[in-house]
């Protein structure tokens, strides 16, 4: 070889070298200084984006490494909310009603409602043996719901009082309907403790699976075009403000889950039932899931008629002297927006 040539040879060793040395440092550096992004997340299927895209890593992938991405699965939903709004959670899928009822508990804004997660999936299903056929017949009866204030348990007491114009017990009414606060209604309405309860999917599908009860009110039917909020994404207000980039950047990898889920559903249900089990310890059969989500639909859209809606109604069976939130205040769907016009997707107009 000649001396020309291991001149050549020994520079482009050197610059080999130092360009793997620069690019190590910047991503060391990037590491260092990368923001933390907590994302909470209940484990159930009106959440399928947060449990597809925390389990194949697509948030942290689209986040890149400016960001180190956080994800843990909640048992409570208030648990959830209470991590929000304590800064040790900062963006959240949660129940539609639940992020509506507990913003008027927490000052200065604490987060913003800035996409939609799922619509649908909910049902009024009743025992087997209860003697309900109709309705009507649900005085006296026992109804389960699964938590204070969720998206199905003001839905029930909004049918009650205003459709079959009943009043629940809870809010002093006489008629013998009982709701009772339980994080598995399935296993109380198989057990005859209750008659019916207004359950969330994948629960419909098991008991219906199961053969132990039967739908008397699919909820699509009480709403226009059948459809309603029952999964948002919420967003702590002051890492909104902060971070505006990285939040669109998560919305954008939801974006994308949620086409891909809808265009590939057997493959993100297999993923959703390996991840249903290893976070909750509950394994539900490919059909159960399967039946599931054909009340469910996930979606980018918050449906904000559906969250206007449940807000009256959270308002109006509320114990005195509650106020009632400002919808305009708590939704900011401006980098949804963005998103989905980046990708050619238009929002659905809710109002």
């Amino acid at each position: 070889m000649s001396i020309e040539r291991k001149k050549i040879f020994w520079v482009m060793g050197a610059i080999t070298v130092a360009a793997l040395f620069c690019g190590t440092f910047a991503f060391v550096k990037a590491r260092l200084t990368a923001t933390t992004v907590r994302l909470a997340y209940i484990p159930i299927i009106s959440n399928t984006q947060a449990i597809v895209g925390a389990a194949r890593g697509d948030f942290k992938s689209e986040l890149g490494m400016g960001a180190k991405l956080l994800c843990r699965a909640f048992k409570d939903e208030r648990e959830e909310m209470k991590a929000l709004a304590t800064g040790q959670a900062d963006i959240c899928y949660v129940d539609s009603c639940l992020a509506i009822n507990e913003y008027a508990h927490y000052k200065d804004n604490a987060y913003k409602i800035v996409a939609g997660a799922a619509s649908g999936g909910s049902a009024l299903v009743v025992r087997d043996g209860a003697g309900i056929t109709r309705p009507a017949e649900l005085v006296g009866k026992k109804i389960g719901t699964s938590g204070l204030y969720t998206t199905q348990n003001i839905s029930l007491k909004h049918y009650l009082d205003t459709v079959l114009n009943l009043e629940s017990i809870n809010n002093g009414g006489n008629d013998g309907v009982v709701f009772i606060k339980s994080q598995d209604p399935t296993a109380l309405l198989k057990s005859g403790i209750v008659d019916a309860a207004w359950l969330p999917e994948p629960w419909v599908s098991k008991v219906l699976n199961e053969k132990y009860g039967r739908v008397l009110i699919d909820e699509q039917d009480l709403w226009p075009n059948r459809q309603y909020s029952t999964a948002l994404i919420v967003v702590r207000t002051q890492f909104l403000n902060e971070h505006p980039d990285l939040v669109y950047k998560f919305l954008k990898s939801h974006a994308a889950l949620t086409k891909w889920i809808n265009s590939n559903m057997p493959d993100a249900q297999r993923v959703v039932i390996s991840e249903l089990r290893r976070l909750t310890g509950k394994s539900l059969s490919v059909k159960i899931i399967k039946d599931a989500y054909k009340r469910v639909q996930v979606t980018n859209d918050p449906i904000l008629s559906s969250i206007e809606e449940y807000a009256n109604w959270s308002y109006q069976l509320a114990p005195t002297g509650r106020i009632p939130p400002c919808i305009n205040s708590l939704c900011d769907t401006t980098l949804l927006k963005r998103v989905l016009s980046a990708r050619m997707i238009a929002l659905a107009k809710t109002r």
